[in-house]
């Protein structure tokens, strides 16, 4: 098992935790006429500042896409690489292309030849590029 960040660059952020230590906020002057009324408060960092140290480091290291991978179960994949291209532009609106059933537009019956394809690639890695003149999500 291998560990790395997808976007390491994210985590020079975490050289900005020193500010939650040193670059507080000046607390307000009160005036008391007798001094002994007030004790002493240092008590260092509080809890508050250690929780949003935690928080802060938390999100950077999310930012920065922490990844898991094994390298010995990707050595032996022994599929392939393919994109599969699909046209979503007005003409793929035309029907009548099926025999089953005329309704059926080019664009539906690409899209279920694609379902197909895709089921069938056990070991491959797949993408899809949708490309016309609307965007489309598609759910293979």
């Amino acid at each position: 098992m291998h560990f790395t960040f997808g976007s390491p660059y994210w985590l020079l952020l975490l050289l900005l935790l020193p500010c939650f230590i040193w670059c507080k906020p000046y607390p307000k002057t009160y005036f008391f006429a007798k001094l002994s009324w007030i004790g002493s408060f240092d008590r260092g960092i509080a809890w508050e500042s250690w929780f949003k140290i935690l928080l802060f480091s938390l999100m950077v290291s999310a930012l920065a896409k922490p990844l898991v991978y094994d390298a010995q179960k990707s050595m032996h994949k022994k599929g392939r690489d393919l994109i599969l291209v699909l046209d979503a532009s007005g003409s793929m609106g035309q029907s009548g292309f099926d025999v089953n059933d005329r309704l059926k537009n080019k664009f539906e019956i690409n899209q279920a030849l694609a379902k197909d394809f895709i089921s069938q690639r056990y070991d491959d890695n797949m993408g899809i590029v949708v490309f016309g003149t609307l965007p489309i999500q598609l759910l293979l």
